[in-house]
């Protein structure tokens, strides 16, 4: 009697199964890996424009302000005594579902740099603590990752990250 050589149906079938089982595992593992990525990417370009706002403020003598769209997926940045629109950034290049849930500072979505390259007002309200909640979404399973960007304000600007796994 000879020996057939070769895979069972059976067999060739549990193989398929497993590699479906490691592709959709990995498939979602490259979503929520690529939301989290959108999102630190986000956090960092408000971080740069901060960055940039306050050394601008210093080396022009004037005033810069960012206000934030709550609820939205971008900021203006505003420069001079009456704000002059310099420019619009938005979310849009990192996905659709990066979203700014709140911006509070002092009381107002906005943070203004005086000339200084100090932050206006130079000591928020009572209770009242200066930071942005981004958050990045994926609508379909309710996943949600945040990101917390806190500023430091009065004479010295500082940036602290929450959330969001490994931000540095």
């Amino acid at each position: 009697m000879q020996r057939c050589k070769g895979f069972s149906l059976i067999e060739l079938l549990v193989v398929v199964i497993l590699i479906g089982i490691i592709a959709a595992v990995a498939g979602l593992s490259l979503v929520n890996y690529t939301i989290n990525r959108n999102l630190r990417s986000a956090a960092r370009v408000i971080a740069s424009d901060f960055a940039l706002c306050k050394e601008r403020a210093i080396s022009e003598n004037t005033s810069y302000q960012i206000t934030f769209v709550i609820g939205g997926n971008g900021y203006n940045i505003n420069v001079g005594g009456p704000p002059v629109l310099v420019a619009t950034k938005s979310f849009a290049e990192f996905g659709s579902d990066i979203i700014i849930q709140n911006a509070d500072f002092g009381g107002a979505p906005q943070v203004n740099f005086i000339s200084r390259g100090t932050i206006s007002p130079l000591t928020p309200p009572p209770g009242v603590n200066s930071v942005i909640h981004i958050s990045g979404c994926l609508r379909r399973i309710d996943h949600f990752d945040n990101a917390t960007i806190g500023v430091e304000t009065g004479r010295k600007v500082g940036l602290s990250w929450q959330g969001c796994g490994d931000i540095t």
